[in-house]
C-alpha cells in the first residue's frame, strides 16, 4: 500500500491535471478512508463499465468553460434595449449606413454578446454565484492553487489588488528596481515603504538578470541590525523576468525564512504563467515552491535538522521557522 501512495504522490506532482483512479482486488471499504484524497475513485476489479463511465466523465469535465457557455447562451437571447448602449446588442451597428462594416469586421456574436449591469443575463465579479463562480473554481484547479478570483484590468490592476489587501501604510517591501510598473503604483497607493534591489546586469545581451539572492539576505540582515525588521512586510520579484531569467524560488523563499519567518512573498509570474503546465517548469513556480516547502516544514525530520543546525551553530535563541520573534 505504501508503494501505491508513494506512486500516487510522485504522478501527483508531476502531472497534477490528471486524474487518478485506483483498481483494487480487496475490499473498497478497506481503502477508501484512507484514499480518497490522493484518488479521484476506488474501484474494484469487476467494475470495468463504472471505470469506463468515470473516465469518459472526466474527459467530458475537461471541456466545461461555465462563463464562456453562459455569454454563448445569452448571446441567444431575444433582447429589447431600453437604455443607452454604445451599440445596442448590435442594432445600432449592423443598420447603420455609415458603421455597418464595423459589424463585418467584429462579427455579429461580439455585438450580440454586449451586456451592462442594468440588463443582467451574466454572473457578477463582485458577488460572483453563478458561472463566474464556477469558472474561478475550474480556474483554481488548472494552475493548482486553493482559490482563483478574476479581474477586468489584467495583471496590473491585479498586482494593485494584491498589494493593497496585504500592506498597511508604513510597511517596508522589498523589491526588484526592474519591476513592471504596476508594482511601483500599488505600493504608493498602499503607502508602503520602499527598498529596491539591483538585479545583476547581463552586458553581453542588454539587458538585467534577476536579484541575487545574497542581495537580498543582506537587506533583510541590515533590517535586523537596525532592530527593524519587523517593519518588512514583504519581498516582491517578477519570476520569470521578461527576458526568461528565472529564479530558484523555494531556495529563495526558504532561506529568506530563516531571517524572517513571517516575510510575505509576491512573486509576479505574469510571463511564466505557462509553467504550471509543464512538469518541469512547475517547480520553479511560487505555488509549487510554496508546496514543497510546506510539506518539508510539517516534516518531524526536517523539524531535527533545523534544531541541529541550531546547535551546531550556537544559535539556540534564533526563532524557528514558522515562529515570529516581534524583538529581533
Amino acid at each position: 500500500m505504501d508503494r501505491i501512495l508513494s506512486l500516487a504522490e510522485k504522478l501527483g506532482e508531476l502531472r497534477p491535471e490528471l486524474d487518478l483512479y485506483l483498481v483494487a482486488g480487496v475490499g473498497i471499504e478497506e481503502l477508501a478512508g484512507s484514499l480518497t484524497r490522493r484518488f479521484r475513485r476506488i474501484f474494484r476489479r469487476q467494475d470495468g463499465l463504472e471505470l469506463h463511465l468515470s473516465l469518459l466523465a472526466g474527459i467530458a469535465e475537461r471541456y466545461e468553460a461555465p462563463f464562456f457557455h453562459a455569454v454563448q447562451q445569452y448571446s441567444r437571447k431575444p433582447a429589447g434595449v431600453f437604455h443607452a448602449l454604445p451599440v445596442s446588442r448590435g442594432g445600432s451597428v449592423i443598420h447603420s449606413k455609415w458603421i455597418n462594416d464595423l459589424g463585418e469586421f467584429y462579427g455579429l456574436n461580439l455585438l450580440l454578446a454586449e451586456t451592462s449591469a442594468t440588463s443582467g443575463g451574466l454572473d457578477s465579479l463582485l458577488d460572483p454565484h453563478g458561472s463566474l463562480k464556477q469558472a474561478q473554481k475550474l480556474a483554481a484547479r488548472a494552475f493548482g492553487a486553493q482559490k482563483s478570483l478574476f479581474v477586468t484590468n489584467g495583471t496590473s490592476t491585479a498586482n494593485k489588488i494584491v498589494h493593497q489587501s496585504i500592506l498597511a501604510p508604513g510597511d517596508v517591501v522589498l523589491v526588484d528596481r526592474n519591476c513592471h510598473k504596476s508594482h511601483h503604483y500599488a505600493l504608493m497607493l498602499a503607502g508602503a515603504q520602499v527598498s529596491y534591489l539591483d538585479a545583476y546586469p547581463l552586458n553581453d545581451f542588454s539587458f538585467y538578470g534577476a536579484v541575487p539572492l545574497e542581495s537580498i539576505k543582506r537587506m533583510l540582515l541590515d533590517y535586523r541590525r537596525a532592530g527593524r525588521l519587523h517593519e518588512v512586510k514583504m519581498l516582491a520579484l517578477t519570476n520569470c523576468t521578461f527576458d526568461g531569467i528565472v529564479y530558484d524560488v523555494e531556495r529563495v523563499m526558504e532561506e529568506c525564512l530563516a531571517i524572517k519567518p513571517d516575510l510575505v512573498f509576491l512573486w509576479d509570474e505574469a510571463w511564466f504563467a505557462f509553467a504550471g503546465f509543464h512538469h518541469i517548469y512547475r517547480r520553479r513556480t511560487a505555488m509549487a515552491s510554496a508546496r514543497s516547502l510546506e510539506r518539508s516544514f510539517a516534516d518531524p525530520a526536517y523539524a531535527r535538522r533545523h534544531a541541529q543546525q541550531l546547535r551546531e551553530l550556537g544559535a539556540a535563541d534564533v526563532a524557528p521557522a514558522g515562529v515570529h520573534d516581534p524583538h529581533p
